[in-house]
C-alpha cells in the first residue's frame, strides 16, 4: 500500500478534497470524542503510510495525541498558537503554522506541503 495519509482532528470537506486531488494524499480525521479511544487512535498512528498529523484545535484529546505521535516520531504540524500556551508540548511539534489550518476555508497548507515534501522547510 504506497497511499500517503494525513492524520488530522479536523478539517473542511472542501479542501479534503482539494488536498487528495492536488497532492494525492487521503485525510485520516479524528474520530469523534464519544468513541475516541488511545487503541483506535494507535492503529492509525503506526501505519507506515502515515506521514504527517495536523493538530487544529488544542484539547485533552489533541494533547495526548501530540504526545502518542511523538513518541511514534511522526511529524507533527499544528495550526493554532494555543500552542504557545504549553511550552513543552510546543517543543515536541515539528511545525507551528496557524496559517494552515485544515478548517479554514483560505488555508495556505497545500503551499505549506509542498515546500515541506521538497524539504524547504526546516
Amino acid at each position: 500500500m504506497n497511499e500517503k495519509l494525513i492524520y488530522t482532528d479536523m478539517c473542511s470537506e472542501e479542501l479534503e478534497h482539494q488536498i487528495t486531488k492536488e497532492i494525492g494524499v487521503r485525510i485520516i480525521r479524528r474520530m469523534t470524542t464519544d468513541t475516541w479511544s488511545v487503541n483506535d487512535t494507535m492503529g492509525v498512528i503506526t501505519t507506515p503510510s502515515l506521514i504527517l498529523a495536523v493538530i487544529n484545535r488544542l484539547d485533552t484529546i489533541s494533547l495526548m495525541e501530540i504526545s502518542l505521535l511523538n513518541f511514534m516520531c511522526k511529524p507533527i504540524l499544528v495550526t493554532t498558537e494555543t500552542i504557545n500556551h504549553y511550552p513543552v508540548v510546543y517543543n515536541s511539534v515539528d511545525f507551528v503554522d496557524s496559517q494552515c489550518s485544515l478548517v479554514r476555508e483560505y488555508s495556505s497548507f497545500l503551499g505549506w506541503y509542498s515546500l515541506w515534501i521538497k524539504g524547504r522547510l526546516t
